[in-house]
């Protein structure tokens, strides 16, 4: 009896086993046999399938023991072919039951993984069993890793495998580069040649020190951190992954620790550590709108995880802008200029009140006032940011007359009037109208210089300028202007005249041409200087030799015999002269006896 429960014992164990690697009736016991050495015991964890490689831990597909992918596992169908699906594999060879995928009936159908957390780990590695129905395939498999913001091909079957003869090979691949990341594992067929491929024993394996670094504050590439930011933190954690079959167990376990980066007073363990919250204090305030790095360092039995973080500050808060202005007043028109200014940002709104009831929104205004007086201006800055800033300034608008004045040049009697001396200091004159004081007068827009002929001369003119500018303000000037003597005196020789004077006495007058003189005479003169300076003197010349002057009319000089001569003509001329010196002369011809 008792040998026969041993037996029986062992037959049911058998039978247990055998069960577990079921094998397809269309493969031989024979062709299983090594394939079927290769299986691990598995276990579930969060959907996945584990198994112990060493000290690695191993995510299996576990089609062997159905006809459909197990759960978490899919497809994409790019049309409504079959997808991929469990076959027994029939050619030969030491195989079990794989994932098939047949090209005669299907084209670019992907065969998706169920999500995988690399979160926490330093390593891990990519195994499979691959293989094609032919040595020399002319269609291929590719193989992806896939996550957020990233599909990159990690195998192409032709382009990175030599197929020379129909093999069954187990290919491994590092995926460190993906740790930290959730991933996703796809193969798929390309083209149509009529070929199969086959995948099994798919595997993810990481080390069994688990280290994370999460909760982190403030969080990675975070933007608009406050420059009073005090520290950076995060909750750090280690667990060492352990298999007590069927259980796979994650236990806490002590770690090193350290916390630094920019700005940042760096803080680490000095013993091994639990569990939780770490920070670092930073050395602040911080600057505005800059980028910070920093780091946390975590090590447990010989595995060492380094983790690098940033973050940018905050923009600077707007700073308003600064109203200003100058202004000019001409007139009674303000010129009004923005001396505003924005360190940090751009002018977008002006906003003039000019006091009056009147506004504008140009950055430089003019604006004309009606009337002289006080009155308060205000401009409102407004930057790209809405923020404002005003400014209120006390204008005295008074338009100061314009200021009147010329030179004048006397040349005989015509006088020239230059009137560029005037001015007007708030605005611009307009009007030039001159009073010459003759009962003349004209105006003129400009200041040209002005040219005036008086008819009477030696006279003085009280001659005006009055100027009025462009808000109608006026100024006078005045000026005397005495004309030169031009004029010529009149002179007229009224003794002798034809006839007979003897001793001075006119005896006869007919039957002679000319004076005829016996003795002396008085040469007498009519000289007149009408409306000119007067008469002076009066010379006296007798063949254009002086014998004499008079001052004072009537104008005479008495002519004596000054040798005997019995007969002889002579010329008498008279010049008279006025107080300006102009001159007028009279000519005679005598006859003189005695």
């Amino acid at each position: 009896m008792k040998i026969k429960s041993n037996v029986i014992a062992i037959t049911m164990i058998g039978m247990l086993i055998l069960s577990c690697f079921a094998i397809s009736p269309a493969i031989s016991s024979t062709n299983a046999s090594k394939k079927l050495s290769k299986l691990t015991p598995s276990v579930e964890m969060n959907g996945y399938a584990f198994s112990t490689l060493g000290s690695f831990n191993t995510l299996t597909e576990g089609f062997e023991d159905g006809l459909m992918p197990p759960i978490g596992w899919y497809t994409i169908e790019s049309n409504t072919a079959q997808p991929w699906f469990i076959v027994n594999y029939t050619h030969s060879g030491d195989y079990a039951a794989w994932i098939n995928y047949d090209s005669s009936t299907q084209s670019d159908n992907w065969l998706v993984s169920p999500n995988i957390d690399l979160t926490g780990y330093v390593k891990a590695n990519l195994t499979f069993w691959a293989a094609s129905d032919t040595g020399y395939p002319t269609a291929t498999m590719e193989l992806h890793i896939r996550g957020e913001g990233f599909d990159d091909i990690l195998w192409d079957m032709i382009q990175d495998e030599d197929w020379d003869t129909f093999e069954y090979r187990e290919l491994t691949f590092d995926l460190s580069a993906y740790v930290d990341k959730t991933i996703n594992i796809s193969w798929r067929y390309v083209g149509l040649d009529g070929e199969s491929f086959a995948l099994d024993d798919i595997s993810v394996k990481t080390n069994d020190v688990l280290l994370k670094v999460n909760n982190l504050s403030p969080i990675n590439n975070a933007i608009g951190v406050g420059i009073d930011q005090t520290e950076v933190s995060a909750n750090i954690s280690a667990f060492k992954q352990t298999l007590a079959d069927p259980t796979l167990s994650m236990n806490p376990i002590q770690f090193m620790w350290e916390i630094g980066g920019d700005n940042i007073t760096t803080n680490s363990s000095s013993v091994p550590d639990i569990q939780g919250y770490k920070s670092a204090v930073i050395n602040g305030p911080l600057q505005y709108n800059t980028i910070y790095h920093w780091y946390v360092n975590v090590s447990a039995e010989d595995v060492y995880k380094n983790v690098s973080f940033s973050f940018t500050t905050e923009m600077p808060p707007n700073q308003p802008p600064v109203a200003n202005f100058t202004y000019v007043i001409n007139d009674l028109t303000g010129i009004f200029t923005s001396t505003s200014t924005d360190l940090e940002g751009q002018i977008a709104n002006w906003t003039w009140d000019f006091g009056d009831g009147n506004s504008s929104y140009l950055e430089n205004p003019q604006h004309s006032y009606e009337n002289n007086g006080i009155y308060y201006v205000t401009l409102t800055v407004k930057d790209n940011e809405s923020a404002s800033d005003s400014i209120t300034k006390e204008i005295n608008v008074t338009n100061p007359p314009p200021v009147a004045h010329f030179t004048a040049t006397v040349d005989g009697n015509m006088v020239y009037f230059d009137p560029t001396s005037s001015y007007d200091t708030s605005g611009t004159i307009v009007s030039y109208t001159w009073y010459f004081g003759d009962e003349t007068n004209v105006t003129y827009p400009n200041n040209r210089t002005v040219r005036h002929t008086y008819v009477q001369d030696y006279k003085t003119y009280t001659a005006t300028l009055i100027v009025t500018d462009s808000a109608g303000e006026t100024d006078s000037y005045s000026e005397d202007v005495t004309i030169n003597d031009t004029t010529n005196p009149t002179v007229k020789i009224v003794q002798p005249e034809k006839g007979l004077y003897i001793d001075n006495v006119k005896k006869r007058n007919y039957l002679i041409r000319m004076p005829f003189i016996i003795g002396d005479i008085d040469i007498k003169v009519n000289a007149t200087d009408k409306d000119g300076s007067g008469v002076a003197r009066v010379e006296f010349y007798i063949n254009n030799k002086p014998i004499g002057n008079d001052t004072v009319a009537p104008y005479n000089f008495t002519w004596h015999k000054d040798r005997i001569r019995l007969f002889h003509i002579f010329r008498i001329k008279v010049v008279a002269y006025d107080e300006a010196g102009n001159s007028a002369e009279a000519k005679m011809i005598v006859r003189k006896i005695f």
